[in-house]
């Protein structure tokens, strides 16, 4: 997505690490995106293949590690909106960010309570999915490019 080069320097500057972090989102929902089928099977209580159950577990796995990515950019770069604020305790966080780590970090342990405090409550899979679906709501309005008027107060913060 092109930045509009008459805008000022600081402007560009946000412009850019947004459409980073926006890269981040599409990473993330082509996760989401590739692991509905395996959910939904799951869900059905179809019986899948030892290696559809891996390939789920594994999507799902690197999927809900992937909205930690965003966690992070989000509230690096100061962005805000009602919906994902709202979602964004730092209870839930922790338990995100300690899952990202166990997906991303070796583990001798198979049974890391680390991946059971999250996949194994059904309140923390509620909140992954809300928080996806937010995450979705806010940045696909951006697909076709930058939606100045949702993002205009930040965007614009310092350019004076």
């Amino acid at each position: 997505m092109p930045i509009p080069a008459g805008w000022p320097p600081s402007v560009r500057e946000r412009a850019r690490k947004f459409l980073a972090l926006w890269k981040y989102y599409w990473f993330s929902r082509t996760l989401s995106e590739v692991c509905v089928p395996f959910v939904a099977s799951f869900l059905e209580g179809k019986e899948l293949s030892r290696d559809d159950k891996f390939r789920g577990i594994t999507l799902v796995s690197y999927w809900i590690a992937s909205l930690e990515v965003l966690c992070e950019g989000w509230k690096e770069l100061g962005l805000s909106e009602p919906v994902i604020d709202g979602l964004l305790t730092e209870s839930h966080r922790a338990t995100l960010r300690r899952y990202r780590h166990t997906v991303f970090h070796f583990q001798a342990d198979l049974d890391e309570t680390r991946i059971a405090s999250m996949a194994g409550s059904l309140e923390a899979m509620r909140w992954v999915f809300d928080l996806g679906s937010a995450f979705q709501a806010f940045f696909d309005r951006h697909t076709d490019g930058i939606d100045i008027d949702s993002i205009r107060s930040w965007l614009f913060e310092s350019a004076g």
